[in-house]
């Protein structure tokens, strides 16, 4: 049986961030996909990307990667980078996000979120 890209992303990360909602998890498009799409390395995340417009719980997928600082992969259809520029917009606009995002290795951030 092949790995998804959640189950990847549970056992191979040093970070403890907490595990994707698992109602989510089942209604993502990426449940069954290559987990290269999302996880390119320094290659094009263009097919991750165009299968995560299509799904529907893009933005679920996307709020859990920045209210848990998720600095890899592709999440929500957006690159490291991309979600980095979404957070401190978030922040700056006060919505929410991250608070201190990456500050320490290791510190979940989504206990000192600012409710929207």
């Amino acid at each position: 049986m092949s790995a998804s890209r959640f189950t990847a992303y549970r056992f191979s990360d040093w970070r403890p961030y907490p595990k994707l909602p698992v109602e989510v998890e089942d209604r993502a498009l990426c449940q069954k996909a290559p987990i290269a799409w999302f996880f390119p390395g320094k290659g094009s995340p263009a097919i991750g990307k165009k299968l995560c417009v299509q799904c529907e719980v893009r933005q679920e997928c996307l709020d859990f990667a920045i209210d848990n600082a998720v600095h890899f992969g592709l999440w929500g259809g957006m690159t490291e980078r991309e979600r980095h520029s979404e957070r401190q917009r978030r922040k700056l606009n006060g919505l929410r996000g991250v608070v201190g995002a990456g500050s320490e290795p290791g510190v979940l951030h989504s206990d000192v979120l600012r409710e929207s």
